[in-house]
């Protein structure tokens, strides 16, 4: 059994997979929207719009040097308590190159990287989604560093907002 890396040697393991890992796979597995009745008859300003997403599933292969997750994504309108629209979708992710590194590090790249690599599929979708049904959603904002997952529900701006 492998001990636990110290400290100082945590950051040192997660460049080395930084430097190694190449993107192998990255496809959407699964997509769910639907729209209910009272999002249209629902005042803009009424509306409250929220987006999160996790990594759900990750798995580090040793063998073959591949760290694979599943990234979970979604957005919703809601009325009060009554969710009114949802988009939500699952990505697989795959990266390789990574043999002989350390998988808590490859987990912590998977976690960190995988949703910079995901987000803007699924920010795309959810505009197709929208466009195509009418919803005129807002752009969903763009990703940052420390942007928190599901576990802090982030508020989008409705389309009325004035931007600064």
């Amino acid at each position: 059994m492998k001990h636990a890396a110290s400290a100082a040697e945590r950051p040192k393991q997660y460049n080395a997979v930084v430097a190694s890992a190449r993107l192998a796979r990255l496809s959407l597995v699964t997509n769910e929207f639907r729209i209910f009745p009272e999002f249209a008859s629902t005042d803009e300003k009424d509306r409250t719009l929220s987006y999160g997403g996790d990594l759900v599933e990750c798995t580090f292969d040793e063998t073959t040097g591949t760290v694979s997750g599943l990234l979970s994504w979604w957005v919703e309108a809601r009325n009060g308590k009554k969710v009114t629209l949802r988009c939500a979708s699952q990505y697989g992710i795959q990266y390789d190159g990574l043999t002989g590194h350390n998988a808590d590090a490859a987990r912590v790249f998977l976690e960190r990287v995988g949703r910079f690599a995901t987000y803007p599929y699924f920010r795309a979708l959810t505009a197709q989604m929208s466009w195509e049904s009418s919803a005129g959603l807002p752009p969903m904002p763009v990703l940052r560093e420390g942007t928190p997952g599901s576990e802090a529900t982030r508020e989008v701006a409705p389309k009325t907002a004035k931007r600064a």
